[in-house]
């Protein structure tokens, strides 16, 4: 009993994670943001390391 109860739990975990991931995709569902990161990465880094 205690299994699945711990298993439910860790289920419904995953569902409400789930649903936030899809809300963040729904967020960020254009395309362009998701191409960015990318391109982004490198502009991020090169600022780091110029302002220090």
């Amino acid at each position: 009993m205690c299994q699945l109860c711990e298993q439910e739990q860790l289920y419904a975990l995953y569902q409400a994670r789930q649903r936030a991931a899809q809300r963040d995709d729904v967020i960020k569902s254009p395309p362009v943001i998701a191409r960015k990161p990318r391109s982004e990465t490198k502009p991020a880094t090169t600022e780091s390391n110029d302002k220090p």
